[in-house]
């Protein structure tokens, strides 16, 4: 199936699409999230990008409030995580659990920063950037 087949199939599925970005958007993107974006990313928002509902983020809108939800989204994994380890949730491959509150908190920081940034997608759904800064 190619991609204009592809693209027919979601909107009789109910899904709208927008114009595919262009070079210099996918650049502004990459900029202001501090992102190199992943080749199928580019790929896909290039030839359209999905507007079905507000769950879907709108990568076309440049204005600082809608920046800033983007950046919302980006965190939210992180924040839950977060949560979850306030709340006695640890990984065993993180290395022993810290007694302390504080320690857990850098020691989750820590592998926050070696982890790749996520890019939302749809509602919870997310795509690891190629690369990227820890937000």
């Amino acid at each position: 199936m190619n991609d204009s087949e592809l693209i027919s199939q979601l909107e009789k599925a109910g899904l709208h699409f927008r114009p595919g970005l262009t070079e210099d958007e996918l650049q502004k993107i990459e900029k202001i999230y501090a992102v190199r974006l992943p080749d199928d990313f580019r790929k896909h928002y290039s030839i359209a990008v999905p507007t079905a509902d507000d769950r879907f983020p709108d990568w076309t809108d440049f204005s600082p409030e809608n920046v800033e939800a983007i950046r919302v989204r980006m965190r939210a994994p992180y924040e839950m995580l977060a949560k979850d380890v306030e709340n006695g949730y640890w990984v065993p491959s993180w290395g022993e659990k810290p007694a302390d509150k504080a320690e857990r908190e850098a020691r989750l920081t820590e592998i926050h920063a070696g982890a790749p940034v996520l890019l939302p997608l749809y509602g919870h759904r997310y795509l690891p950037a190629a690369e990227g800064i820890g937000n």
